[in-house]
């Protein structure tokens, strides 16, 4: 969220940006004193679907806008072992010498134990990937689909993309450029 928003506003220093996901914790994100001012808004997709109910708004009739430059990795980050594979996939490409062994966490139960496996040294991995929501951020609080179809959509979505490569997603946006310090 913070380093897309700082690339936008890169990009165009008079834009507001809203947030728009399934995450409750990124409205506090938001406060923290080195963020703000990085993304304006953050909205739920059930508060943005009250908003559609509220102004009358008949989706089927607004014309869309495709916008196909993120590969499968960037569209299926957001589901449980998503991040995982976007890793192996820079890994793989870059061909970068690094044994990555990986620990998938889905739900903060699992992200608990991982992290006191790894504090005593007993992780079988050396790469956590936590999801505080089990399945992945697919299934925030703030979602509005029946939670056993999110990944399953997500997916199909990622497998669809025209992009295939992170590389050339990326290489127009001059992100070496960006301060992704926190």
């Amino acid at each position: 969220m913070i380093a897309t928003a700082r690339l936008i506003k890169k990009h165009d220093k008079n834009s507001r940006i809203i947030f728009i996901g399934p995450c409750i914790s990124k409205k506090m994100e938001i406060q923290k004193e080195e963020l703000v001012g990085d993304v304006d808004y953050v909205m739920g997709f059930d508060e943005l679907q009250a908003y559609i109910d509220a102004s009358d708004i008949d989706v089927s009739l607004c014309e869309a806008k495709p916008h196909d430059t993120a590969t499968k990795f960037g569209r299926a980050f957001a589901c449980s072992g998503g991040v995982t594979e976007a890793v192996k996939h820079i890994i793989e490409t870059e061909g970068l010498n690094i044994d990555v062994k990986p620990v998938v966490c889905s739900g903060l139960v699992e992200c608990e134990k991982a992290l006191k496996l790894a504090k005593f040294g007993r992780l079988n991995g050396n790469f956590i990937e936590g999801m505080a929501c089990e399945g992945g951020c697919v299934n925030g609080p703030l979602t509005i689909n029946k939670k056993r179809t999110n990944a399953k959509c997500i997916n199909a979505y990622a497998e669809a993309s025209n992009s295939k490569s992170i590389e050339e997603s990326i290489e127009p946006l001059e992100i070496e450029k960006l301060n992704l310090d926190i």
